[in-house]
């Protein structure tokens, strides 16, 4: 990719203008899964605390234009002097810390064009940060996650177009590795804020631009757990449960015979159900099935789960380990499970058998303060809020 996409000054096949284009050079969508270095940090998950984590929330240089053909190549760049640019807290929107203005929507949207068409001026939000890669993650894989950003953004890396990324609502990440150094690295981030994206996402909230989701880096080995597909399942009888698990492996270099996923699941009471560690030998996919991964499944027993409800939410933990040929524990991850049933009989809605008149209530991502970034603890005081006011639904207008 050229140092500066051609096309933010302007020109043919613009991606912030074509549905075709929903981003480039991104990696395929995947569970938002966090890797860990042994099976007690997986059983923990806390990520912050993993080896395998880098945060790069915090402080960014900051610089906004009203369009994005009024961006110079060298902003982009590390050498770029930047030491009289603001600085602007990520994750965030720009319009709660000070530049351009939020706009409220019910009905009619920001402009009169037409899709896929947005306005020439544009405000486009420039952000720049210096990192320095942990010595441990040497010849390893690093990956780049954006967690939500509104409304389309270009990545560069040490002054290297990465890729495109749109919709700003679900998680966009990039396998940075072949652009990272050893050492210092420097990262900047091109948000446009106005998207074909953006008619979509129309509906009745304030627009604000901007990362308002967290970024960090996360690193694998060349070969490693690329997305885990669980799923509860549970008898009419309510005491029999199973639990069916496919794993899919990526190899990001040479194929290699010998690797095996294993799991375990951990019940509500922190006991695990299988006496041993249940392993499965990676098979190596057929070319044409290689993009997608190698897939390993299990499926297996429960006796008596623990139901799940809203009342009474019983979760298992999944914990799922990669395994080299030699036998050494590559990386875990973990993730909880539940066991429901879900029919409708005699024009009611039953969840394990039990008739459920649902209460529910519309939530949108806003914080009077700090817009759509949502902090843990806000989140946790509206459940409080909703669950004392008897609600036991939620349809979350601004959540993947």
């Amino acid at each position: 990719m050229d140092i500066c996409p051609k096309f933010l000054y302007g020109g043919p096949d613009i991606p912030w203008m074509n549905p075709q284009c929903v981003g480039i050079n991104t990696l395929p969508p995947r569970t938002h899964l966090h890797i860990y270095p042994t099976e007690r940090e997986a059983i923990i998950a806390e990520p912050r605390d993993s080896g395998w984590f880098f945060s790069l929330d915090g402080d960014w240089k900051f610089n906004l234009f009203q369009k994005p053909a009024d961006l110079e190549p060298g902003n982009i760049l590390p050498d770029w002097q930047d030491s009289k640019w603001e600085s602007i807290k990520v994750p965030g929107n720009w319009m709660m810390q000070g530049y351009d203005y939020p706009h409220y929507t019910n009905v009619q949207m920001p402009f009169p064009h037409q899709p896929p068409i947005v306005p020439e001026k544009n405000p486009t939000g420039v952000y720049r940060k210096t990192f320095t890669l942990p010595k441990e993650w040497k010849n390893r894989r690093t990956v780049i996650h954006f967690g939500g950003v509104e409304s389309s953004f270009f990545l560069f890396c040490n002054g290297k177009n990465v890729g495109f990324g749109k919709d700003s609502r679900t998680p966009v990440e990039f396998d940075i590795t072949k652009w990272i150094v050893e050492g210092e690295n420097h990262l900047s981030i091109v948000i446009i804020r106005w998207s074909d994206g953006s008619f979509l996402e129309d509906q009745d909230h304030w627009w604000m631009a901007g990362p308002h989701r967290s970024i960090y880096l996360r690193s694998t080995e060349s070969t490693f757990l690329e997305d885990i597909f669980p799923v509860g399942n549970l008898s009419k009888s309510f005491d029999k449960g199973r639990i069916d698990v496919e794993a899919r492996v990526k190899f990001s270099g040479i194929l290699e015979l010998g690797w095996k996923v294993g799991i375990q699941v951990v019940d509500p009471y922190g006991i695990k159900v299988f006496p041993s560690r249940l392993e499965e030998e990676v098979p190596l996919a057929e070319q044409t099935r290689k993009n997608l991964g190698h897939f390993v499944s299990f499926s297996e027993k429960i006796e008596n789960p623990e139901l799940w409800s809203s009342e009474i939410p019983n979760l298992y933990n999944l914990l799922v380990c990669l395994i080299c040929p030699l036998g050494k524990e590559v990386e875990w991850t973990s993730c909880k499970i539940g066991f429901r049933m879900v029919e409708t009989r005699n024009k009611e809605l039953l969840i394990n058998g039990q008739p459920v008149l649902i209460q529910g209530v519309n939530r949108h991502e806003h914080d009077p303060v700090n817009g759509k970034t949502i902090s843990r603890e806000s989140m946790l005081d509206d459940i409080r809020l909703m669950k004392q006011h008897n609600f036991n639904a939620v349809r979350c207008s601004h959540y993947p």
